[in-house]
């Protein structure tokens, strides 16, 4: 699993970091956390790699979340985007980046705990998967897509 912390913010980013590694090992996973400090520099990531988890701040230098998101978008629907930011005031602009959750600052390890929980049942949803690269793409194939090996 990959997952992108998009903050300006260097103490934000390892904020967040500690309640993922600790989910992690709690659920024996071994995600790819990679820590992004502007929208340009996660953006420009994307033509390379995919993500399932995006942890996203609103306010940010340049590029603000909300552009950020709405520009990743164009690119890719699969990945569920989480927004972490101190003001409620962008909700609204928020749910046509179809966020799947909106997590306001600060915040607690548990409401962290809970958006993995979640995410990781939606992930989930489809069955079980195989991953696999192609062009240093990360790939996903259903097993029950396998006919035949």
């Amino acid at each position: 699993m990959r997952i992108a912390i998009v903050d300006d913010n260097s103490t934000e980013q390892e904020k967040l970091a500690k309640p993922l590694g600790d989910w992690s090992t709690a659920h024996h996973l071994t995600p790819e956390i990679i820590l992004f400090d502007s929208g340009d520099a996660f953006l420009n990531s994307l033509s390379e790699t995919a993500y399932e988890l995006v942890f996203m701040d609103i306010i940010m230098d340049g590029k603000n979340g909300i552009e950020t998101a709405q520009l990743m978008r164009r690119m890719t629907l699969e990945t569920l985007l989480i927004f972490l930011t101190s003001s409620r005031e962008y909700m609204e602009q928020a749910f046509p980046c179809h966020a799947f959750d909106y997590v306001i600052k600060p915040y607690r390890k548990e409401q962290i705990i809970r958006v993995l929980n979640e995410a990781m049942r939606q992930l989930n949803k489809g069955g079980e998967y195989i991953e696999f690269r192609v062009n240093r793409q990360l790939c996903r194939l259903l097993l029950t897509d396998i006919l035949y090996v």
